[in-house]
């Protein structure tokens, strides 16, 4: 845990005494393991896989129009950006002075997905009416290909220049020529494909939605590579020697084994049609009844997922999961041979290694970190309730903040001392306060926010209660460099 040149923060440590039925018991709170400090709220700082806190990197947030979701991104010529929204059809592009202009106005109501061709074009997948359009400059587009689908999941480039389209509620992949002449070349029996990834020898990996499927194709021939416990792969990626990673989400379905191998030869076309509703959701797609949206809000048990492994030679591994998280993209970081995953409903971006040792990145606003996009080198977030987009900075922050859980101490409890353990460079500093109350979540009935505690073992100054939270400020000298 210690480091010379970083602010970093570890355990923390309450002690107190809870009086009941005429007893008095003393009893000890720790945040101590990196699963009791992913409990709190954190504000500008980040948790090491270790369990210790520090100042986490800047996000750098991009001012955009107000709309109810933005679902895509897609990066131009001369750094300019284009963001698809939801609900109103709408397509922005941001310039090199990051001001939003409206670009093109879709009939559709929702902009799922964006690509621009070598030619500086975009081509945005529409639903719930499944149609693409070329859009060649501001409001000029027309009708690039309509597939007769309800949803257009996904847009990837291959190496002849034709677009690939992943479809929904049928479930397929079109492709399509840049005359905008299409034709299907892979079904499934799932009810979407929502996810695609080319290989460097130009195969074709694909996330199913209904069965949770990774499938590669390969010309004319396909076949099963993974098979998920939940019923959606959101995202795909791949490194430098071949290792797959993905996202999985969705209600568990199957058990999870420890290290799987699967290559079933699967048919290109099926006619079979398997009706599964998929829960790909957390915003609710405008129209849709029976089918998927990889957006609408989730009951109570059903956000959850993990980030999987799949070995070249078939074997998979689970590198990280949750019950109350949903991983919603990922992308391999090359330069620390790392994945960069973004989760709802709790806005957190994390980074797991090969070895599955994992750190929590930032929490930011919005409940739901939506998509992460690459460009040079540097990640965009996208993100929804609020909606948000911004980019993350090599550099870090120079303050931050935690907020921990709150302690219930099962009765009227005399607070004690509270103690930490903290490396401080030089111009560093770290302060805790603490406040206490009768309900469990805090109101106005509760104490104010104590003085900072000057340093460890320091006697508790909120008054006697049944709950009690603590507030961590970090401060930096300089802000720390993030390779």
């Amino acid at each position: 845990m210690k480091k010379k040149t970083s602010l970093v923060l570890g355990l923390m440590t309450v002690f107190f005494l809870v009086s009941q039925l005429q007893a008095v018991t003393p009893k000890k709170w720790e945040i101590r393991s990196k699963e009791d400090f992913l409990k709190g709220k954190f504000s500008g700082v980040t948790l090491s896989s270790e369990g210790v806190l520090s100042i986490g990197p800047k996000v750098d947030r991009i001012d955009l129009p107000a709309e109810e979701f933005y679902l895509s991104a897609a990066f131009g010529p001369g750094g300019v950006i284009y963001l698809g929204t939801g609900h109103n059809g709408k397509i922005y592009r941001l310039g090199e002075d990051r001001k939003a202009e409206l670009f093109y106005q879709a009939t559709e109501v929702d902009v799922t997905c964006l690509a621009v061709d070598q030619k500086g074009n975009l081509l945005a997948g529409t639903s719930p009416n499944g149609k693409i359009y070329k859009i060649s400059a501001k409001g000029k587009g027309e009708e690039f290909f309509n597939p007769q689908e309800k949803y257009i999941w996904d847009l990837k480039f291959n190496s002849q220049g034709n677009l690939l389209a992943a479809v929904g509620e049928n479930s397929g992949i079109y492709e399509i020529t840049p005359a905008g002449q299409g034709k299907q070349i892979f079904k499934t029996k799932d009810n979407h494909v929502l996810c695609l990834k080319l290989t460097p020898r130009g195969d074709i990996l694909a996330g199913s939605g209904g069965r949770g499927l990774v499938y590669k194709i390969s010309g004319s021939k396909s076949s099963v590579l993974f098979e998920s416990p939940y019923e959606e792969i959101r995202a795909i990626d791949l490194d430098a020697q071949g290792n797959i990673y993905l996202t999985t989400s969705g209600q568990p379905s199957k058990p999870v084994a420890a290290a799987t191998s699967s290559a079933a030869s699967v048919q290109t076309k099926s006619e079979a049609d398997v009706s599964i509703v998929v829960s790909a959701s957390q915003i609710e797609v405008a129209g849709s009844e029976t089918g998927s949206s990889r957006a609408s809000d989730t009951k109570a048990g059903q956000v959850s997922g993990a980030i999987f492994q799949v070995r070249p030679e078939g074997l998979s591994r689970k590198l990280w999961s949750s019950s109350d998280e949903m991983p919603f993209s990922l992308i391999f970081d090359k330069s620390r041979e790392r994945i960069i995953f973004a989760t709802g409903n709790q806005g957190r971006l994390y980074a797991v290694n090969k070895n599955g040792e994992y750190e929590l990145l930032t929490q930011e606003i919005p409940e739901q970190l939506y998509a992460l996009y690459e460009l040079n080198g540097q990640f965009y977030l996208l993100g929804n309730n609020p909606a948000f987009f911004g980019r993350l900075l090599p550099e870090g922050n120079f303050s931050g903040s935690y907020l921990s859980s709150i302690l219930e101490a099962g009765g009227v409890s005399v607070w004690g001392r509270i103690s930490w353990e903290a490396d401080l460079p030089a111009g560093s500093t770290v302060q805790i306060q603490s406040r206490s109350g009768n309900t469990g979540e805090p109101d106005e009935t509760w104490s104010d926010w104590s003085p900072p505690y000057a340093r460890p073992d320091e006697k508790i100054l909120s008054p006697a209660g049944r709950y009690l939270q603590l507030k961590v400020s970090l401060k930096a000298q300089s802000g720390q460099k993030f390779p």
